[in-house]
């Protein structure tokens, strides 16, 4: 790829522009570019430079013949010129931003004789007055808002250079801690500004300044901080809407915060706005806070959305801190629809050269160019390209996996924006080592203005690797190139499959640990939402070169699981051409599916899918991961399960009324209908425990029922791999997440492979981190010892990117990798592969640089690769600590189980123990086990046991001629049904046995019973026929105990058949 960017280039360069062009260079005041002109005229000799002054150019009085413009020092502009520039860009004019920082960034205003920043201008501009006389006690009406009561806080008034202000100071801060006041009217009449004195401690980088409406709607800005003081002045832009809040209609495209309608200021710090260091004491002192308002309004200049150029996230800082813009959208491939091109130039993303395809800027032409690197050769290489008027858009196959029976399909996309047409002539060649190349051309003439695809005929391929190089030449001698590689593939080629062997991963024979890293490739930094969104696979994004860069470096590190997502059919030759990159680098993949969501379940896109890749076919899969840190949800998303828990009730605990006696509370009811417990009744203890411990059991029961059709529907399109669900939301026992009711990690536990859990939970310190050996312990419960994969861990550096932010995500990665030795955890992958700024969430959780470099964290997952594929091959001789723990002690759920046995955890390990976790039912059986109900009350033959589940997979009529047809709840059976073969997990945790004092046995409602005749562990299968006897009522069939007493105690599922 990098190699034909040269040859393009210097091609480039050898040539001349068809007609000589007027180029435009800013001039703002008294900043002469003369050096920068004189570069411009030795690059394009025949071309005519003129000045633009800022006046001109925002009236828009420049040479009507004027082509391009260069702006220098484009990263302080003045913002009177900023609408007229966003025109310009729009009109299909080109423009050349040359700054050493990321252009558009900093916009100026005219104060007396001098172009100063927006601060300031408003300090300047604007009128002040006091927000209060005299600040007002502490003590008076100041509330302290905060997540950890605990925490001894403190706000005082102190004195300081700017008079009395309030000094914060937070030991420790684990999510937040504001103090508020309400004040009547803060902001009088046409008042619309705040401004104060701040500063923070060495810690302390940032403070949260949030101001509430009458409605309750909620507006915070961030604040950065230093070790001296600063004078901030904010406006209602500055203020970002919080979703927190009871307001209705509020926080929509274009609403700010309306300062007229403030009624209560918050002052104070968050790990939801800003970075700050764990278990670190915080300090920060606000003083001399004034309201005020402008005679003159200072204009806020346009958003600009320039792919590659602006925002600033588009831009990232190597090694060296030079700014680099990150690279994507090379043209190459030509499915899907593209945003434009990103033409390659010498510098790389030292510098940048985009032509739009896409929107209102389609056809226009921006580059950017570092200050110290605009000399002639950088200036000649960017800008005869964009004075071509016509470009190669995009070149290539219409996608980058081809099995071998396809016929291959490529061509080209070519636009002429000239003023004149243009004849192409397109020369494509097809080549791959030691086989015939193909080769096919064509011309093309363009309309000014015209836009086209063109497709060669297509071909088919013999297998391998191949690379499509698309040249296109016009008269004048202009060229243009674009080449990429794609796979055709007749059969994956083998690779020992990853399969799970007495509680262990193995991949063929060998143990395995799974060192993995959630992959997207580099690109994705600062990636708008809706392409991010579109993801990476689609075939408009999907670059081979830069995929094949990012898997040599996850090699490099030592990863042998990529976890990735496949989303769309679209996606399914990226996919085939990315599974043949793994493979060759020895990588297995981790795959989420859409589709498979065990409420979101599509079979009819799930097979489309899974055969379009040919999933099953590949050697290097190492699991199907089929829902995506799955929640309840609120109250309110919850009401969908409602109908769903009706029927749960009535099923184990015969009706309604029943079930409340068990309870001794009342449901909850809406408009006279039984509804699901409330948020306050999920996140508190009370009166309710057992009311909402049944609640969690159906959770369980209803999840596992659904988890079961989609794996049994995977099964019978692929029975060779593994089937995983990521279930962390939140990360396992965050509290914070308890009012979405993440699902537990029993969910789908009978039915999954393996177990995960995830990390965010994990903070701070050592100590923290060490405690998550709890969870994998109780994954390891959760999943009757099969293995435990925590699907995601890590840290983001962004906002507070500092060294400290970055030691702190390298810690991170040390923590997790001790914890999951220590607790034989079976693997492991990061959040996430590629670094820089992600819009879809304000985070940075990346490990490798986005000019590929390692980061610190990843620099311990290579550190460590050799250690933890060690642990699948050690003998855990310790000594166990048994922690018995109960799930219906607690409403919020597994956060306060963990936090409950914690401290119990932490002293047997320091002791060198390895720990077990148990209930009361682990270990027993149908003979012993203990006769209690969910809820912690006697079982009384209508409620439910609380060690004894079961669910029915299937059932079967087997007719006269042994003839089977599988019978759906409440199917009708057929009319010549002479058995039922029923096919029944125990989900419970004690073991079925063969009768002794007691016996388990499958009951019907026509009077057969059939008693289990062999031991069945839980999360084992076993299988019941019995006869069929047709009577008047609905057929029934349920397990049951029948205790020494001859006392019958049903349990489990318990299925309707008509």
């Amino acid at each position: 790829m990098n190699c034909l960017a040269w040859v393009f280039i210097m091609m480039a360069l050898s040539v001349t522009v068809s007609a000589a062009p007027t180029i435009g260079v800013l001039r703002v005041e008294e900043r002469q570019p003369d050096a920068l002109q004189r570069a411009i005229r030795q690059a394009i000799p025949e071309a005519k430079v003129v000045p633009v002054s800022v006046e001109h150019f925002a009236s828009g009085r420049l040479p009507q013949e004027t082509a391009m413009l260069v702006v220098p020092e484009a990263h302080r502009l003045p913002a009177v010129i900023a609408e007229p520039l966003q025109k310009w860009v729009r009109s299909r004019k080109g423009v050349l931003f040359v700054s050493n920082e990321p252009p558009l960034g900093t916009w100026l205003y005219r104060a007396g004789k001098r172009w100063v920043e927006r601060q300031e201008a408003l300090h300047a501009l604007a009128s002040w007055r006091p927000l209060w006389q005299e600040p007002p006690a502490p003590q008076s009406g100041w509330r302290r808002s905060t997540n950890a009561p605990e925490i001894d806080t403190s706000w005082s008034l102190v004195d300081t250079p700017h008079g009395k202000g309030y000094r914060l100071r937070v030991p420790r801060l684990t999510s937040w801690c504001t103090y508020d006041l309400p004040i009547e009217q803060p902001f009088r009449e046409g008042e619309t500004l705040m401004r104060f004195w701040a500063k923070g401690d060495k810690n302390t980088r940032a403070l949260s300044i949030e101001w509430r409406e009458r409605d309750g709607s909620r507006w915070v800005a961030t604040v950065p901080l230093s070790e001296g003081w600063k004078q901030v002045a904010l406006e209602p832009a500055d203020f970002r809407y919080w979703p927190d809040n009871p307001s209705k209609g509020r926080g929509g495209a274009g609403d700010r915060l309306k300062p007229e309608n403030a009624v209560e200021i918050s002052i104070g710090l968050a790990h939801s706005f800003a970075s700050y260091p764990p278990n670190t004491p915080l300090e920060a002192v606000i003083a001399d806070v004034q309201i005020g308002k402008t005679a003159q309004s200072l204009p806020t200049p346009p958003r600009f959305a320039l792919e590659g150029i602006a925002p600033w996230y588009k831009f990232y800082q190597d090694a060296q801190g030079r700014w680099c813009s990150v690279m994507r959208h090379r043209g190459v491939g030509i499915g899907g629809v593209s945003p434009g091109r990103r033409i390659v130039v010498p510098l790389g993303e030292r510098a940048c050269l985009f032509i739009s395809g896409k929107g209102e800027t389609e056809g226009s032409a921006w580059a950017w160019l570092p200050t110290f690197e605009a000399n002639a050769s950088h200036l000649s290489a960017i800008l005869r390209p964009m004075l071509r008027g016509w470009h190669l858009m995009r070149a290539g196959t219409t996608r980058f996996g081809f099995w071998k029976e396809q016929k291959v399909q490529y061509g080209a996309e070519v636009a002429n924006w000239r003023d004149i047409p243009v004849t192409l002539r397109l020369v494509a060649r097809l080549s791959s080592k030691g086989k015939p190349e193909v080769s096919q051309q064509m011309s093309v003439r363009l309309q000014p203005g015209e836009r086209r695809g063109v497709s060669f005929p297509e071909t088919n391929l013999p297998e391998g690797e191949w690379y499509v190089r698309v040249t296109a030449m016009a008269a004048d001698g202009t060229h243009d190139e674009l080449e990429h590689s794609f796979h055709v593939i007749d059969k994956p080629a083998a690779m020992p499959l990853i399969r799970v062997q007495d509680g262990y991963f193995v991949q063929g024979d060998k143990p395995f640990y799974a060192h993995g890293i959630n992959f997207w490739p580099l690109w994705i930094a600062g990636q708008e939402p809706d392409e991010y969104w579109g993801h990476w696979l689609g075939p408009e994004q999907y670059d081979p070169a830069e995929v094949e860069r990012a898997l040599r470096i996850a090699k490099q590190v030592g990863f042998n699981v990529l976890s990735i997502q496949y989303t769309s059919l679209s996606h399914a030759s990226q996919l085939v051409d990315f599974l043949e990159r793994a493979r060759r680098h020895g990588m297995t993949v981790n795959l989420f599916i859409t589709a498979a969501h065990p409420f979101g379940f599509d079979p009819q896109l799930l097979r489309q899918l899974i055969e379009a890749a040919r999933i099953p076919q590949w050697g290097n899969i190492f699991a199907y991961d089929i829902a995506w840190e799955p929640a309840w949800g609120t109250h309110a998303e919850r009401k969908r399960f409602d109908p769903a828990w009706r029927e749960w009730i009535v099923e184990q605990y015969g009706s309604i009324e029943n079930a409340e006696r068990d309870w001794g509370y009342a449901l909850p009811r809406e408009e006279g209908v039984p509804t699901n417990p409330t948020d306050e009744q999920i996140l508190n203890d009370g009166e309710w425990r057992r009311m909402v411990a049944a609640y969690r059991r159906f959770l369980d029961d209803h999840v596992n029922r659904a988890y079961w059709r989609v794996v049994k529907f995977i099964r019978s399109l692929d029975g060779r791999h593994l089937i995983g669900v990521r279930t962390g939301y939140g990360g396992n026992g965050s509290p914070w997440a308890d009012y979405r009711m993440p699902y537990d990690l029993l969910a789908g536990a009978p039915f999954l492979d393996f177990v995960s859990p995830e990390g965010y939970s994990l903070t701070e310190n050592w100590q923290n981190f060490r405690a998550g050996g709890f969870i994998t312990a109780y994954a390891r419960w959760a999943g009757n010892g099969k293995p435990v994969f925590w699907a995601e861990f890590g840290a983001s550096i962004y906002p507070d990117t500092t060294p400290e932010r970055i030691a702190y995500q390298r810690s991170v990665y040390e923590w997790m990798y001790r914890m999951v030795e220590e607790s034989r955890a079976d693997g492991s992958a990061g959040w996430w592969f590629p670094g820089g700024y992600r819009t879809t969430e304000n985070s940075d959780f990346g490990i490798i640089h986005p000019d590929g470099t390692l980061r610190p964290a990843a620099r311990v997952a290579q550190q460590w690769t050799n250690r933890l594929a060690q642990i699948p091959l050690q003998t855990d001789d310790r000594e166990v600590h048994v922690i018995t723990f109960d799930r219906d002690l607690h409403p919020r759920g597994f956060s306060q189980v963990w936090a409950r046995h914690r401290d119990e955890y932490l002293k047997a390990v320091e002791a060198g123990k390895r720990v077990e976790l148990r209930t009361e039912g682990t270990g027993t059986t149908s003979e012993n086990v203990p006769l209690v109900a969910v809820g912690n009350v006697p079982c009384n033959g209508s409620n439910p046991p609380k060690y004894l589940n079961a669910q029915i997979l299937q059932v079967e009529a087997i007719d006269a001629q042994g003839g089977a047809s599988e019978v759906e709840s409440e199917q009708p059976l057929p009319p010549d049904t002479r058995l039922l073969r029923v096919t029944v997990m125990n989900t419970g945790e004690a073991t079925w046995v063969p009768a002794g004092k007691r016996r388990v046995e499958l009951a019907t409602s026509w009077g057969e019973r059939k008693v289990v005749e062999k031991p069945v562990a839980r999360y084992a299968i076993t299988l019941f026929e019995i006869p069929f006897v047709a009577h008047t009522q609905p057929a029934a069939i349920r397990l049951q105990l029948v205790t020494e007493e001859g006392k019958i105690v049903p349990f489990g599922e318990r299925r309707l058949l008509k």
